[in-house]
C-alpha cells in the first residue's frame, strides 16, 4: 500500500528566499520543476481502492442544528484571517493558527497558544512566528517572535516561543507565545475560536476555507473548498493510520499547521497531509475524532489541552504527554507466516536497555504472561496493537553466535519489557 505523505515543509534550501520574501511582504509563486523547482521533489500518493485503510471510520459525530446562519465567505474569511502564522524551523517553514483556548486556574494574561501540525516542528533549533499585521503583511519586527525547540522548560523561560508539547500519532503540536515584553497585548491579536466540539461537526459538502502558506511564500493565503468526506481512515508518510477530514481545498508544502475553517469562523481542522498528483485530494486533523471505547482521542482538541494542561501544571520535569499514549519499546520486526525476526533496535530503546539485538529471531511470546500461540506475524501485530500502559511483554529469542574460531552457536535469551506512559519531552529534553 502506498501512503499519502505529510504536506511537508520546504526545504532548507529555500529558506534565504523565504526569509526576503516574508520581511519584504514580498510574495512570489515557487517555479516549477522545468523551469527550476526549489521545493521538495515529493509525490503524494493516494492509496489504491480496496484497501482497508482508506474507509470511513464508522462512527460519525452528530451535529446539534445551528441557532443562526452561517456568515458570508467576506465575514468569515475577515473574522479569522489574522490569526495565521508563520512558523519557521531550522529546516522549512510551516503554518500555524493563534487559538482562543486557555488552561483553567492559570495566569495567561500574555500568553497565545499556536495550533501547528507534529512534522512542522519536529526537529531541535531555532523557530521563528510570524505574525500578521493589521494589513495581514508579514514581517514587522514588533510582529516576529523567536524560540527554541529543545532544551528544559528552565533554560526556554526567556524565550518569548516555546514548545508546549506535540504528539506524533495525532500530528498535533503546541507553541506557546509570551508577549511579556512585546509591544503587543492578547487582546491586539485574532484568536480564532474552535467548533464546540459537544455541539458541532462539520459534514460531507459543507462549505471550508484554509488560510495558512502555501509554497512558503504566501504567507496569509485564503483557498476554498469542501469537506469531500469526513473522518477517513487513511495511511500518512512516517505517521500511519490517521482519522482525517478529506477536503478539495488546494494545499502544497508549506500549508501545514494552518487552520481549516467553516463559514462560522470557527476552526475545524489543522491541514497536515495531501497528494501532489492530485491536487483537491487533501487532509486535515479533525478537531474531535470518533472513538470506539479504549481509544485515545486523537482529535486537535483534546490533544491541545492535555499538552497545555501538562506542561503548565505538572509537578516534575516531564511534560506534554497525552494520557494513555504507551512509549514504543523501540524495535521493529519483520517476518513471514510462521517466523519473526528482529529487524532493527533503536537507539537508548527499552528494547535496547532489556538486551534485544537486530537479528535475534523471537520463538515465545507472551502478554501479561499468555503465550500467543501460535506465533505468526499476523498474531504478533495483533497482539502488539492491543498493548497498554502496564501492561508486559516477554519474549524468547534466538541469538547467533560466532566464535573466534569461526565456529557458529546459538544462545537462548529472554527479554521482558513493561509499557510505559509516552512522554513526548523525557526529563524536559526535546529529542
Amino acid at each position: 500500500m502506498k501512503r499519502l505523505k505529510k504536506i511537508g515543509l520546504l526545504a532548507t534550501l529555500i529558506l534565504t528566499v523565504i526569509i526576503f520574501s516574508v520581511s519584504s511582504f514580498g510574495c512570489s509563486f515557487v517555479n516549477d520543476s522545468e523551469n527550476g523547482d526549489n521545493t521538495q521533489n515529493t509525490s503524494y500518493t493516494v492509496p489504491n481502492l480496496p484497501d482497508s485503510a482508506n474507509k470511513s471510520s464508522g462512527v460519525q459525530i452528530a451535529s446539534e442544528p445551528r441557532d443562526s446562519a452561517p456568515f458570508s465567505k467576506q465575514d468569515a474569511v475577515a473574522k479569522v484571517r489574522g490569526s495565521s502564522v508563520v512558523v519557521m524551523v531550522s529546516d522549512g517553514v510551516g503554518s500555524g493558527t493563534m487559538v482562543d483556548i486557555t488552561n483553567e486556574g492559570v495566569d495567561e494574561t500574555n500568553i497565545v497558544y499556536i495550533l501547528t501540525n507534529y512534522h512542522v516542528i519536529s526537529t531541535k533549533g531555532e523557530v521563528k512566528v510570524y505574525l500578521p499585521n493589521e494589513k495581514y503583511a508579514y514581517g514587522d519586527d514588533e510582529y516576529v517572535f523567536d524560540g527554541n525547540i529543545g532544551g528544559t522548560k528552565a533554560s526556554n523561560v526567556n524565550q518569548a516561543v516555546t514548545l508546549v508539547g506535540a504528539d506524533k500519532t495525532a500530528d498535533v503540536a503546541v507553541l506557546k507565545l509570551n508577549l511579556q515584553g512585546s509591544t503587543l497585548n492578547k487582546s491586539d491579536l485574532c484568536l480564532a475560536t474552535i467548533i464546540d466540539t459537544t455541539r458541532y461537526s462539520v459534514v460531507a459538502g459543507e462549505e471550508v476555507f484554509a488560510i495558512g502558506n502555501p509554497t512558503g511564500e504566501l504567507p496569509g493565503t485564503v483557498l476554498e473548498g469542501i469537506i469531500s468526506y469526513e473522518y477517513r481512515e487513511t495511511a500518512i508518510e512516517d505517521i500511519g493510520e490517521m482519522v482525517l477530514h478529506q477536503i478539495s481545498v488546494p494545499i502544497t508544502h508549506g500549508s501545514s499547521g494552518g487552520g481549516l475553517f467553516n463559514l462560522y469562523g470557527e476552526l475545524v481542522g489543522i491541514t497536515n497531509a495531501g497528494d501532489d498528483n492530485y491536487s483537491n485530494y487533501n487532509y486535515a486533523v479533525p478537531a474531535k475524532i470518533p472513538t470506539e471505547e479504549g481509544q485515545i482521542e486523537n482529535g486537535f482538541v483534546n490533544i491541545a489541552k492535555q499538552l497545555i494542561g501538562t506542561y503548565n501544571n505538572f509537578n516534575g520535569e516531564n511534560y506534554g504527554y497525552i494520557s494513555g499514549r504507551r512509549e514504543l519499546f523501540g524495535f521493529t520486526v519483520s517476518g513471514a507466516t510462521t517466523s519473526l525476526t528482529v529487524s532493527s533496535v533503536e537507539n537508548g530503546s527499552q528494547a535496547q536497555t532489556q538486551g534485544l539485538k537486530a537479528n535475534d529471531t523471537i520463538t515465545a511470546l507472551s502478554v501479561n504472561g499468555t503465550p500467543i500461540v501460535p506465533l505468526s506475524y499476523s498474531a504478533y501485530t495483533t497482539a502488539m496493537s492491543g498493548i497498554k500502559i502496564g501492561d508486559t511483554i516477554t519474549m524468547t529469542v534466538n541469538r547467533t553466535q560466532i566464535s573466534i574460531g569461526g565456529k557458529t552457536s546459538t544462545k537462548v535469551v529472554t527479554v521482558s519489557m513493561t509499557a510505559r506512559q509516552f512522554y513526548f519531552c523525557d526529563t524536559g529534553i526535546y529529542d
